[in-house]
């Protein structure tokens, strides 16, 4: 999330990036909170400070014996409006605090604006690109004929988008998660966690899912608990409200975990077979770094993970 100090002194540029992505926040109302909030603390501060002084008179008159009536029935009313500017301070904070979960972070420098993918910019190829006059079979076909998955008997279990992997299918997933996670240690000295599946509504606000995305999360509200749409979630929350000594970065942690996405509205080619399903498996990479070096191990980060491709 933005701080708000940030989005103050940089208006432009955070304006800017939300015109980029087409994004419909309007910053004017979330200013507009961030200097009610900070005009209400003033006042406060200024009234606590008097009270402060006045309580101070009041305990001298008393010391000597003198009449402190007045000053005791200010001070109540003081005391009185400390108190709804501090309900008054709580609620526009929230409210405050709401808009900026929704505000996207800034696009970096280096990204090139365009209206549609015809204006991608190619970074890099690799491999020789499939022959389009060739009849290719899709993935489902194969899948079919092999009996690796059975979406049929799995919609029995847990209704459509979710697979069932069967024989060779749910071994050749198996292996690809154990093939990922070694690569990843042996080859990259990545540590691994096999972290908890569930994750309560602070840690997936943490990162952002939260509350953008609820709509498309599987809920528990019993235990206001969520599955994860990703070991993102859990990993990035390890040292939640801990402080790290920077001689220990960078800490590089690879997790698998099963992935669960109510994916609600998706429809159409994107979500045909294992595309787009609700429950997934994958092997996730997280670093914890220093901020100066971030964009430099996001880089190594990307070649870590395009080595297994």
């Amino acid at each position: 999330m933005l701080s708000i100090k940030y989005i103050r002194q940089n208006e432009d540029i955070v304006m800017q990036s939300l015109k980029s992505k087409k994004s419909e926040i309007d910053l004017s109302i979330i200013l507009n909170f961030d200097k009610q909030r900070r005009d209400i603390i003033q006042e406060a501060d200024l009234m606590k400070a008097n009270r402060n002084t006045v309580s101070e008179l009041i305990a001298t008159k008393k010391k000597n014996s003198e009449n402190a009536d007045n000053e005791i029935t200010n001070m109540r009313k003081v005391s009185e409006s400390i108190k709804a500017l501090d309900v008054k301070l709580k609620d526009v904070t929230n409210k405050l605090n709401d808009l900026l979960m929704y505000v996207p972070n800034i696009v970096h420098h280096s990204v090139p604006l365009g209206m549609n993918p015809d204006e991608n910019i190619v970074i890099r190829e690799w491999g020789e690109k499939p022959n389009e006059n060739l009849n290719y079979n899709d993935h489902l076909k194969i899948c079919n004929e092999l009996d690796l998955v059975d979406f049929v008997r799995a919609s029995k279990m847990s209704g459509s988008g979710f697979p069932l992997y069967k024989g060779l299918g749910a071994k050749l997933e198996r292996s690809l998660i154990n093939y990922m996670l070694d690569f990843h240690i042996q080859k990259h000295n990545y540590s691994e966690l096999l972290p908890p599946f569930l994750t309560t509504r602070d840690a997936t606000t943490t990162t952002g899912q939260l509350p953008k995305f609820e709509e498309d999360m599987y809920h528990i509200p019993s235990d206001d608990l969520f599955c994860i749409p990703t070991a993102e979630v859990p990993v990035t929350n390890l040292y939640n409200n801990e402080i790290l000594s920077e001689k220990h970065l960078p800490l590089k942690y690879v997790a698998f975990s099963a992935c669960f996405r109510r994916e609600a509205g998706s429809y159409g080619k994107e979500t045909h077979g294992l595309l787009r399903v609700h429950q997934f498996n994958k092997v996730e990479l997280v670093k914890f770094v220093k901020p100066e070096n971030s964009y430099n191990e996001l880089e190594l980060l990307l070649k870590d993970a395009e080595e297994i491709l």
